[in-house]
């Protein structure tokens, strides 16, 4: 791995978090204005498909077998269930402890990638997890009143969002181009949750211009940009680096509170962000120099 890949890996990576930061933030506003999770999850992706099949277009993307629809269609839904989880653990718990338990997942996308993908568990990668699992546990304030179902909830959408970004390595498709493979992964997802939401009776569509134009937004940020930066980080840097990085985003969700709502910055959040930043800096400075297994692999 050469230095400008290694440098456009963590690039893609770090951005992508920080989109991906302004979630809560965008669910929050949503469901003030009557929306519900199952409703914004599937709008993230519908609305985000004119836009992508037009990029899709643009790179001249050859048609698709029925053996790499499948294996969309599988990533696809790794990629709905986890919002579903995490967006309707909101209801239940608060937002930063829900936050906490999502991003337990670059533990399980550390062991998942050396039991699948044959990445080997170096002592900085075992370190830097240890201190973005210890940042994210610095978030969480003891005394808090909590619904096991929403501590559930938000546990379980950080199993199935690592299974989501190693399996985006084992599969070969981070190989395929960036829209081409985020617009079949879109439409696969709009249709999952489209099924889940009419099945719960949760879909949601009387909103007012202003709600419309937080959605289009919402979905091109999110569904467009993000998903194709954080791509990008695991076919340049693996999929184990690319998920340390992206704890970066709970640290921006704290930034977009404190610049956007006048949230206060207080001690204990400085030593979670302390601790992430010392984590990421850590590996962007002294990562590996040689690929893994699974990055040399050549995509099917």
């Amino acid at each position: 791995m050469n230095t400008r890949q290694r440098r456009q890996g963590v690039f893609g990576a770090l951005l992508s978090a920080v989109i991906f930061g302004t979630m809560p933030l965008a669910a929050s506003v949503f469901y003030e204005r009557g929306g519900n999770a199952d409703s914004l999850v599937f709008y993230r992706n519908f609305l985000a498909l004119p836009f992508l099949f037009l990029l899709m277009r643009r790179e001249g993307c050859a048609p698709l077998g029925a053996k790499r629809l499948l294996s969309l269609a599988l990533l696809a839904f790794f990629n709905t269930v986890t919002p579903l989880l995490l967006f309707n653990s909101y209801s239940s718990i608060p937002t930063g402890m829900a936050t906490t338990l999502h991003f337990s997942y670059p533990i399980f996308v550390l062991l998942g990638a050396a039991l699948f993908c044959g990445e080997r568990i170096t002592p900085l990668k075992a370190l830097c997890v240890g201190l973005c699992t210890l940042g994210v546990a610095l978030f969480y304030s003891p005394g808090q009143s909590v619904a096991p179902i929403g501590m559930v909830m938000a546990f379980v959408s950080g199993i199935t969002y690592a299974a989501y970004v190693v399996y985006l390595d084992k599969s070969g498709l981070k190989g395929l181009p960036p829209f081409q493979m985020v617009f079949w992964t879109c439409l696969f997802a709009s249709a999952f949750a489209a099924s889940y939401s009419l099945w719960q009776g949760r879909m949601r569509a009387s909103f007012s211009l202003p709600v419309w134009g937080l959605l289009v937004g919402f979905a091109v940020m999110v569904s467009v940009i993000s998903l194709v930066l954080f791509q990008l980080g695991v076919k340049k840097i693996g999929p184990s680096q690319a998920s340390v990085f992206s704890t970066f985003e709970p640290l921006a969700s704290i930034l977009w509170g404190v610049t956007l709502l006048g949230e206060r910055f207080t001690f204990r959040t400085g030593l979670w962000v302390g601790t992430i930043l010392a984590a990421v800096l850590l590996l962007a400075l002294k990562g590996d120099a040689e690929k893994s297994p699974a990055q040399e692999s050549p995509a099917r």
